[in-house]
């Protein structure tokens, strides 16, 4: 039988906070640069000078000087962005694929994923899970053009798959809620269904 859609929240907000006690662990011990605190505190200063009543900072120059310290915060981020893209995948791929389609939190919520057709579940198929719906994809796009292109390039590159990824989400949950199967664009690309145990 088909997990409940309350079933499949619940247990991805489990794995996320795992996950996210997991890097915070592994990259806690990593030091940030100069240029990164630098930019988290301009960050700050421009956020309040645009928010003040009688600021002269106007949107285009606010979105302007934001792009380019989002640019260096993720120029200066990319070691961490790749041990998160290392510990999602292993997380939700290969550890829910050695533990018959289960993370912790599918295994607290008594749900699994198997395969939508009669065959054996795929490491594969929940590594390409994992790409798509953690949106471990749209971050690899952000580490490689970080380095390829300058800051506006940059921003319209990261917005786009930004969106591109929200539109992905969005479209999963609405498939997950209207198909008599509960299956959502991801499970359907990587042919799985998740299932209560």
């Amino acid at each position: 039988m088909e997990a409940h859609i309350i079933q499949r929240i619940g247990a991805y907000l489990i794995d996320m906070i795992i996950v996210s006690f997991i890097v915070l662990f592994l990259t806690f011990w990593i030091p940030q640069s100069e240029k990164y605190n630098n930019a988290v505190k301009k960050g700050e200063e421009l956020f309040n000078e645009f928010l003040e009543e009688d600021s002269k900072l106007s949107y285009d120059e606010y979105y302007n000087e934001s792009s380019k310290l989002r640019y260096t915060l993720d120029k200066e981020s990319v070691i961490i962005n790749i041990i998160q893209i290392v510990v999602i995948v292993g997380y939700f791929g290969s550890f829910a694929y050695y533990n018959n389609g289960q993370t912790f939190g599918k295994k607290l919520l008594k749900i699994k994923i198997v395969p939508s057709i009669d065959s054996e579940l795929n490491h594969i198929n929940l590594i390409g899970r994992a790409l798509l719906v953690e949106g471990v994809f749209t971050t690899l796009v952000s580490i490689v053009f970080v380095f390829l292109v300058d800051y506006k390039k940059y921003s319209i590159i990261s917005y786009f798959f930004s969106g591109i990824q929200f539109l992905f989400i969005i479209s999963c949950f609405v498939m997950i809620l209207s198909r008599n199967d509960k299956r959502g664009l991801h499970d359907i690309i990587f042919r799985t269904k998740v299932i209560k145990e």
